[in-house]
């Protein structure tokens, strides 16, 4: 079976003058009908890159039976600097009808007005993959500042650059710390970089041999560093319950340790997902997961799975 048969598509400081409103989150706002995606992806970037600042977005920060508004006021009160994520249709038009920016009540207005209230202005405009400012005129009256900004861009063709410019904003503007390389990325390493990903016919063969039952070969947007694909060979280990998930996820570490290799690891209760894939061949599946993949299947053979 050929590559693609097996491939799954995924898709508190406070400022001089002594305020500590805005000493805790990054808050971004947007509309979930025009840049929902984008905002999960920002924050999945932003997680990564900044140090010690919790990235508030509403679609996954609200728990149930949480008070919606009461959740959003809080975090408008924390946050430190809010993201207005302005798609094609930031403004909310919908059925011909009058633009819920124009609403009182609607959220993505009030969010940003009271971003634009505090003396700080502490808002940031991204402008999403070509998107315009609306014209001032098109604005209610407690928005119209926001044109006084200069607002950054975020495009998908060159994600990388956009997020790297955003970043830097935020640290030279909102004292926000940024992690340097080497804390977001694990060490490079000179022999991987050689080495070729696997082929669709060294994939087959292995299959063939059931040299690797279970694992699967996955493609996944990568969010957090580059905007580019990564493939993964990925793998769930079922336990009986979450003391033989956590005893098989410690001693993973040896195995980690003697190949020199880390994996991705997720833990459920008692399932672990596990995914291999090589950074310095690309973000591609190599002999290393491969070697890995093997290791661990062993290793998970000393317990008994469902």
């Amino acid at each position: 079976m050929a590559r693609k048969a097996l491939r799954r598509q995924i898709g508190p400081t406070p400022n001089a003058a002594g305020d500590r409103m805005r000493d805790t989150v990054v808050f971004v706002s947007y509309r979930r009908d025009d840049t929902g995606p984008v905002a999960l992806a920002l924050r999945a970037e932003l997680d990564l890159r900044l140090a010690g600042v919790p990235v508030f977005v509403d679609l996954n920060r609200i728990q149930g039976g949480d008070a919606w508004p009461d959740v959003l006021e809080d975090a408008l009160r924390k946050a430190r600097v809010l993201i207005a994520l302005i798609g094609p249709n930031w403004a909310g038009m919908h059925d011909g009808a009058a633009p819920r920016l124009h609403d009182p009540n609607d959220w993505v207005r009030r969010e940003c007005a009271r971003a634009l209230a505090h003396p700080s202005g502490a808002i940031l405009p991204v402008l999403v993959n070509g998107a315009e400012f609306p014209p001032e005129a098109a604005l209610p009256d407690d928005l119209r500042k926001m044109r006084t900004f200069n607002a950054l861009p975020l495009r998908t063709q060159s994600w990388d650059q956009d997020l790297r410019t955003i970043c830097e904003t935020l640290a030279a503007k909102f004292a926000l710390r940024v992690k340097r390389q080497d804390e977001m990325l694990p060490p490079s390493s000179a022999i991987k970089r050689l080495v070729e990903p696997l082929s669709d016919e060294a994939l087959e063969a292995l299959k063939r041999e059931r040299r690797l039952p279970g694992w699967t070969i996955e493609t996944v947007h990568d969010t957090t560093v580059t905007g580019a694909v990564r493939e993964f060979l990925c793998k769930k280990f079922m336990f009986a319950k979450d003391g033989d998930a956590f005893a098989f996820m410690h001693r993973m570490s040896g195995i980690t340790r003697k190949l020199k290799h880390h994996p991705i690891i997720e833990a459920k209760y008692a399932d672990v997902t596990v995914k291999l894939s090589t950074w310095d061949a690309g973000h591609y599946v190599t002999a290393f997961d491969v070697k890995m993949a093997i290791a661990l299947d062993r290793l998970a053979k000393r317990w008994r799975q469902r």
